[in-house]
């Protein structure tokens, strides 16, 4: 950018007439671009001008602030580009803003200094973007300011949207499987399987099979899986029901695993809470009241749980 003793303006190689330039002061201080194609103008007036090289025309903008002093100190002007695409303006004088392409105008962060809920100043000595596209803000007031800017949208979903009880929707665990399907265990004792967006595809019975509408016989505390592509469902007072793939996604056999006063080498309480599998295929079992339990597969295909229970030697470890 160049300014010609013709009272006309040069940017890139293309001469613009001072009408263009009418409304601005010729006492450029400083030239800033943006990644849209803006040029924007620093003068000796407290604000901004921007000129737009696809529709060459020029807009002041002035930003309101909350310190007049700034007018007798102006705070100084400068432009950054983040990584969403988003374009921050600090005019001359302050009132750090928001570039919005749609409405050509400036949006500024500002509230009132008096306000209870006031956040900072939006007069910046500096400002940056990080490579997360977080703000770092160096302002008058607080010092400095990280405003972070959150990419990802929760979502709440009524897993029984058409029942009013508070159970039908209390989620307890929730598993996600190899085919992208949600498995989510409401206190209601129901076993819902969504599709990855979110649309219900049934409910699991007792058998493996899934229905429109199912219950289990107790609630699910706990649900994984282990690297033979098992689902292990943990309950409260029922012990684990152990889901094993058929070939169809939509059925599996159905094995518990329960105390049994009579072996000792059954789980040690029925209240499961969470499940591990370690990289030996362990399958780790915490237990409410019955501590923890060790099962291993046995040749015949049932799971031996080592526990308190087998009265092992030096147990617990004293530490």
């Amino acid at each position: 950018v160049s300014q010609s003793r013709y009272n006309a303006l040069r940017i890139h190689n293309k001469v613009y007439p001072q009408s263009v330039f009418a409304e601005m002061p010729t006492n450029i201080v400083a030239t800033f671009f943006d990644k849209k194609k803006n040029i924007w103008f620093e003068t000796s007036n407290v604000g901004i001008y921007k000129f737009s090289l696809q529709n060459p025309t020029v807009k002041y903008f002035k930003v309101k602030i909350e310190d007049a002093i700034s007018n007798i100190m102006p705070a100084f002007t400068f432009i950054i580009d983040d990584i969403h695409g988003n374009t921050w303006v600090q005019p001359r004088g302050g009132g750090f803003s928001r570039y919005n392409p749609e409405t050509d105008a400036l949006e500024a962060f500002f509230n009132e200094k008096s306000s209870p809920d006031w956040r900072f100043s939006n007069i910046l000595h500096t400002a940056y973007s990080d490579r997360q596209g977080n703000l770092w803000l160096c302002t008058r007031s607080h010092g400095l300011e990280k405003i972070v800017f959150s990419q990802s949208h929760f979502v709440s979903k009524a897993i029984n949207p058409e029942l009013l009880s508070e159970v039908a929707n209390d989620v307890r665990a929730v598993y996600e499987d190899k085919h992208k399907r949600l498995w989510v265990a409401t206190k209601d004792k129901r076993l819902s399987l969504l599709d990855e967006n979110l649309n219900l595809i049934g409910r699991f019975g007792m058998d493996g099979q899934i229905r429109k509408d199912a219950y289990l016989n107790a609630m699910v505390y706990s649900i994984t899986n282990d690297s033979d592509g098992n689902v292990w469902v943990g309950t409260k007072g029922d012990g684990i029901y152990l889901f094993s793939p058929t070939g169809n996604a939509n059925k599996y056999n159905v094995k518990q695993l329960k105390r049994d006063p009579n072996n000792l080498y059954s789980l040690s309480d029925n209240g499961v809470y969470s499940i591990f599998e370690d990289s030996k295929k362990n399958i780790w079992v915490a237990t409410y009241g019955g501590g923890l339990n060790l099962l291993s597969k046995t040749p015949e295909g049932d799971y031996r749980s080592i526990n308190h229970r087998n009265n092992p030697k030096n147990y617990p470890v004293a530490m």
